[in-house]
C-alpha cells in the first residue's frame, strides 16, 4: 500500500485487514468501514520531531503539551 486511503479501500474491498490507531478514523473516513478498539492492545509510542535552528512559534507550546499529558499519565482510552 502506498498510503493509508489505498489500505482502507482494500480493507473495504475484503483484500486486507489492519490494526491502526486512534488517529486513522478521525483522519482517515471511509463509510464502508467500522473501527473497533482493542482493549489490550499496548499503547503506541509518539515521538515529536523538529528540524534544529528556527523553528516554528507554536512547538514550544506543542511540547509543554506533550510533556503536560506525559505526566498526567496519558490519554485515557475508551
Amino acid at each position: 500500500m502506498t498510503n493509508t486511503d489505498a489500505w482502507l479501500i482494500a480493507i473495504a474491498a475484503g483484500r486486507a485487514v489492519g490494526i491502526s490507531t486512534s488517529a486513522t478514523p478521525s483522519n482517515h473516513m471511509h463509510p464502508s468501514l467500522i473501527h473497533r478498539p482493542l482493549a489490550d492492545a499496548p499503547a503506541v509510542p509518539a515521538i515529536l520531531a523538529w528540524r534544529d535552528g528556527a523553528v516554528h512559534p507554536t512547538v514550544p507550546d506543542l511540547l509543554a503539551l506533550a510533556r503536560q499529558v506525559i505526566t498526567a499519565g496519558g490519554p485515557t482510552r475508551g
